[in-house]
């Protein structure tokens, strides 16, 4: 595998996401803070081959707090596993757990929607569309469509 591969790291992180939401029964998949976090994430570590993580002083907290996130996200690691063709540390998997705990928490905590402005530099049908996915994607308000030129 080449560990660089932006399309394959954007892929794993979002079926990591959809399977950690559907086994949490708490759907993160709209929340792009925690993907590109955790994609950003997948990258750094991917690339470091996950040897240069610092021990995550969390951990214990993370453990005793969140013990399903941590369940859950040691259940989903074969996911990354079968990318890196290797096995991830409890350290590893308890700095991808925090991402999931703070994506949690923004869920319970943040009820507010970001309100978009959609520019589009293709014509009416092409905003339409590109509307319906970001919406189905995202979860936040668009309050204008407007074109580009």
């Amino acid at each position: 595998a080449s560990y660089g591969n932006a399309v394959e790291i954007q892929v794993m992180a979002t079926r990591f996401i959809q399977n950690v939401s559907r086994d949490l029964h708490i759907d993160l998949t709209s929340d792009f803070t925690f993907y590109t976090s955790l994609e950003k994430h997948l990258r750094a570590t991917l690339l470091n081959r996950f040897d240069s993580l610092p021990q995550n002083s969390a951990l214990e907290l993370i453990r005793k707090n969140y013990p399903d996130v941590m369940r859950i996200t040691k259940q989903e690691l074969p996911i990354l596993e079968n990318y890196v063709h290797h096995r991830i540390s409890e350290n590893e998997l308890s700095y991808l757990a925090m991402h999931i705990c703070a994506a949690i928490e923004r869920k319970r905590g943040n009820r507010k929607h970001a309100r978009v402005a959609v520019v589009c530099s293709g014509g009416v049908g092409t905003s339409e569309l590109l509307v319906e996915r970001l919406k189905q994607r995202f979860d936040f308000q668009i309050v204008a469509v407007t074109a580009a030129h």
